[in-house]
């Protein structure tokens, strides 16, 4: 009898996952039904309301300034926490686009909360924030998916990942007609960032009929002291600089830096590199203590920018 209520509880309990599991991923048919991934962290790490999440952005930006770069700038690199604790700092690379001709961003960061060993692309539809829906590319997501088997779509990396949804906001202002093409990286393994640097360089050098950027977010050391953290995020900013890949992995592979995005960034300082950048330009490098005073446990941001040959000139 007990063997029995057990079972029986189990199975309520499996099937009870199985419909919010599913409840939750039915939100995503909207209008039309249009496949639309829903914002999860608006109010939490950026305003919820679009009119203060639109000032909150145009703020960041008017204590900016310019470099007249934006046609020589092959990628950024941009954080991914709370808009309070890192928003100014990713702004300062967006602001360095802000006039750069783009049809359409490819998107890349980690996998946060769901754990994978390949790459999910979402193929079609929308994402969606407080300011409105902004469109899949779904020509180049394909693209990206018939490359390799190792690159698909997993949905449950999408649903609850925070880290592309916070890029969202600063990318409609600045083209309020903008696609994209999110890509997050489960395995960060060797394979799979060969795998995608490879097939990333084919298809950005045989695009030809539309502008293609390449943002990838991407935060460094965790919790460590202010100290301990400036110490390794100082390692990794100098491989990046650098602009060896191989270097970088295996600084993180040994411990001697850290970040929760290595592949991601690994794949666009090559790509950024066989595309004809020459430089990493660190724009700026802060943690969470300099916001805060909390300096216990922080974590490290920075905005960086992939560069062809040249020099910045503020206006």
């Amino acid at each position: 009898m007990k063997h029995t209520i057990r079972k029986f509880f189990l199975i309520s309990i499996i099937f009870w996952i199985i419909l919010h599991v599913s409840g939750n991923f039915a939100q995503g048919e909207g209008q039309n039904n249009k496949r639309i991934r829903r914002p999860v962290v608006a109010g939490k790490f950026y305003p919820a309301n679009p009119e203060e999440l639109r000032n909150k952005i145009l703020d960041y930006f008017k204590d900016i300034n310019s470099l007249n770069m934006q046609e020589k700038i092959v990628s950024i690199l941009v954080p991914h926490a709370g808009y309070d604790y890192s928003g100014k700092i990713a702004a300062m690379a967006y602001k360095q686009i802000e006039h750069k001709k783009v049809d359409t961003v490819i998107l890349m960061g980690p996998s946060h909360r769901v754990g994978f060993s390949t790459i999910s692309v979402y193929p079609k539809g929308f994402y969606q924030t407080p300011l409105g829906l902004i469109e899949v590319d779904s020509d180049l997501a394909n693209k990206l998916i018939s490359a390799n088997k190792k690159i698909h779509y997993f949905p449950p990396a999408h649903f609850w990942e925070h880290s592309l949804e916070v890029q969202l906001p600063f990318l409609q202002i600045l083209y309020p007609k903008i696609k994209i093409v999110p890509v997050i990286m489960g395995g960060q393994t060797r394979e799979n960032i060969e795998i995608m640097i490879n097939v990333m360089e084919r298809i950005l050098k045989e695009e030809t009929t539309k502008r293609v950027m390449l943002v990838t977010t991407c935060d460094y050391s965790h919790y460590y002291s202010y100290k301990k953290a400036v110490k390794l995020d100082k390692v990794a900013m100098e491989a990046i600089q650098q602009m060896n890949y191989r270097k970088l992995l295996s600084l993180v592979e040994k411990r001697k830096c850290e970040m929760d995005a290595f592949g991601p960034v690994a794949v666009t300082m090559e790509v950024s590199k066989r595309l004809g950048a020459n430089r990493a330009y660190i724009l700026k490098y802060a943690n969470s203590g300099d916001v805060t005073g909390y300096k216990k446990k922080v974590v490290g941001y920075a905005a960086i920018l992939f560069i062809r040959n040249g020099s910045f000139q503020s206006k």
